[in-house]
């Protein structure tokens, strides 16, 4: 969150069924699809899949914007962030 001296891990809702949204706090829109959902919000663009073995905690993957620009994140099992890369492959 934007000037937020606290960064939020973790937040439990109800997710829409597949090929469903809703909308989150702040004039957003969570967008449940098939393997994980995304959430936009402004002008930004959340990823999230499940962690493997995992049928209800998911991790962050992606972050992105209107201009193409993107950051993928790596995890490990455990839900760890091993990398990121940028949208030019960049790590």
């Amino acid at each position: 969150v934007p000037g937020s001296s606290s960064a939020i891990t973790s937040v439990q809702r109800t997710l829409p069924p597949v090929g469903g949204s809703t909308e989150v706090p702040g004039g957003g829109l969570l967008r449940r699809e098939d393997g994980g959902f995304v959430m936009a919000l402004e002008a930004r663009f959340y990823g999230f899949e499940p962690l493997p073995g995992a049928v209800d905690r998911f991790v962050l993957t992606t972050v992105g914007d209107r201009a193409g620009n993107r950051v993928t994140l790596d995890h490990d099992g455990d839900g760890r962030l091993v990398g990121a890369r940028d949208s030019l492959q960049r790590e």
